[in-house]
Parts: structure tokens; C-alpha cells; sequence
């Protein structure tokens, strides 16, 4: 189902947010924040309308923004002591 409030952004001049997302998929911002958590009921209309917003606006989560809100990363941290050693070369 195509807006006819078709919004396209270029380049960096601005970022897709979840109301813009929801206006190109004909739906409010809850349905999409269920669709990009993952929980809660999504319509599978809602869905596919939804995914092709995400598509159409080059949407990427912000794993950053993410990490701050849940105050959890996927970051795995390796402390090496000195990497002139030959253990830790090769």
C-alpha cells in the first residue's frame, strides 16, 4: 500500500525515523515499533506495508541509539597485554 505522502531522502540529509516510516506504511508509529522490536501484534498487512517502507527509505537501526535506550551492547572486548609477543601474532 503506497502513501501518496511519499517521503525520499538522499544521501545524509536525513535519517528515516519510525514516524516517518509509519506515515510512507499508511500506519501509526506503534505498529512499527512492534514490527522493529519484535513484540506485540503486528498485522501481517501492516507487515509487508511496513517492510516495504523500511526498504523504500534505506532504514537502518542505529545499534548505538539502541545500546544507550536497553543499556546493552554486542560488543565483545579483547584486552592483549603486548601484541609484540609472538603468542598473540599468527
Amino acid at each position: 500500500m503506497r502513501n501518496r505522502y511519499h517521503i525520499s531522502f538522499k544521501g545524509n540529509e536525513k535519517i528515516p525515523t519510525i514516524r516517518n516510516m509509519a506515515k510512507e506504511a499508511g500506519v501509526s508509529s506503534t505498529p512499527v515499533s512492534r514490527y522493529l522490536n519484535k513484540n506485540g501484534h503486528v498485522s501481517e498487512e501492516a507487515k509487508k506495508s511496513i517492510h516495504t517502507a523500511i526498504e523504500l527509505l534505506h532504514y537502518r537501526p542505529n545499534e548505538i541509539a539502541r545500546s544507550l535506550a536497553t543499556k546493552k551492547s554486542q560488543l565483545v572486548v579483547l584486552l592483549v597485554p603486548d601484541i609484540t609477543n609472538p603468542f598473540f601474532q599468527n
